[in-house]
C-alpha cells in the first residue's frame, strides 16, 4: 500500500433464510460500518560509508583515512535504536578519539585502547540523515597494491541488519 493509505475493510455473512450481516469497526460510532486502517509506512535504513585519504593524493602505507558514514531513513516511518558497528581490522587500525556523530552518543571508539567503533543514533525520523565520522591509520607494513575492504553494519529495532555501501561503485551493500 502507498505511505499513508488508509484501507477499507468489512466481511458480510449470508446464510439460510436471507441472513445478512455486515462486520462492524468497533472504534467507530456507526453500526455496521467497516474497519479503517491507516497504514504509515516502514522505516528502511540506508547506509553509505566513503573514504578519503587525508594528505590527499594516493593512498600509502601509515597514512591516515577519514571514514564518512551517512546513515538515512528513506522509509515513511521512524526506525527505532538504531545503533552502527564497525570493527576496522587488517591493514587499517582506528584511531581512538577521531569518532564523531551528528545525533546519538559514541559508546565505543573514542577511549584509549579502543579498537572497534559502536555509535547509538536512537531514534531516525522519516527522512532523517545522521553522519559518523572516524579515522583509522593504515599501517606501514601494507603491501603495495593492497586492497583494505572495511564495512560496517547498521541494527535497529524491527529491521534486518543494513551492511553499509560503498557509494562511489555500482555494487550494492559492496565494502568501501
Amino acid at each position: 500500500a502507498p505511505q499513508n493509505a488508509m484501507i477499507f475493510s468489512q466481511g458480510m455473512v449470508n446464510g439460510n433464510g436471507n441472513i445478512l450481516v455486515y462486520t462492524d469497526d468497533p472504534a467507530a460510532p456507526n453500526r455496521d460500518d467497516p474497519t479503517l486502517v491507516s497504514v504509515s509506512g516502514e522505516p528502511v535504513i540506508e547506509l553509505y560509508k566513503a573514504v578519503l585519504d587525508e594528505n590527499g593524493g594516493s593512498v600509502n602505507p601509515g597514512d591516515i583515512l577519514q571514514y564518512i558514514v551517512t546513515i538515512v531513513d528513506t522509509g515513511g516511518a521512524n526506525a527505532g535504536n538504531v545503533v552502527f558497528h564497525d570493527q576496522p581490522d587488517g591493514y587499517i587500525s582506528l584511531i581512538p578519539g577521531t569518532v564523531t556523530t551528528t545525533q546519538g552518543t559514541v559508546s565505543e571508539g573514542n577511549a584509549e585502547g579502543d579498537q572497534a567503533v559502536t555509535v547509538d543514533a536512537g531514534i531516525l525520523d522519516a527522512g532523517q540523515t545522521v553522519t559518523v565520522r572516524f579515522q583509522v591509520q593504515l599501517s606501514k607494513q601494507t603491501p603495495d597494491g593492497a586492497v583494505i575492504p572495511n564495512q560496517g553494519w547498521i541494527t535497529s529495532d524491527h529491521l534486518p541488519l543494513e551492511y553499509s555501501d560503498d557509494p562511489s561503485t555500482r555494487t550494492i551493500d559492496d565494502p568501501t
